[in-house]
């Protein structure tokens, strides 16, 4: 039977921890997705027009996070796996 996978999006956002799903996907594929996203974000050097950081340090971008993830296959579902609570990013 394929699983359906689907995990928290690493982190907290102001609704709370997002949840996603690939169909016939395994946790690890999902952590693999969600660590290759975090440190993409990470690794872009984005600042603002004032030379500071667009968000509190450790954060990472929401929006660039669920563009990164969309773009390989996975969908925000609140029905699906969570990385363990030790290991949340804040997204803003």
């Amino acid at each position: 039977m394929p699983a359906l996978t689907a995990a928290c999006g690493s982190s907290f956002s102001s609704q709370g921890p997002l949840h996603w799903a690939k169909l016939g996907a395994s946790y690890d594929q999902f952590m693999e997705a969600r660590y290759a996203c975090i440190q993409a974000d990470r690794s872009n050097g984005y600042v603002t027009a004032t030379g500071a950081p667009p968000r509190s340090p450790g954060a990472v971008s929401l929006s660039f996070f669920k563009a990164c993830m969309e773009n390989r296959g996975w969908y925000v579902n609140q029905a699906g796996y969570a990385p363990p609570p030790s290991d949340e990013v804040r997204m803003e």
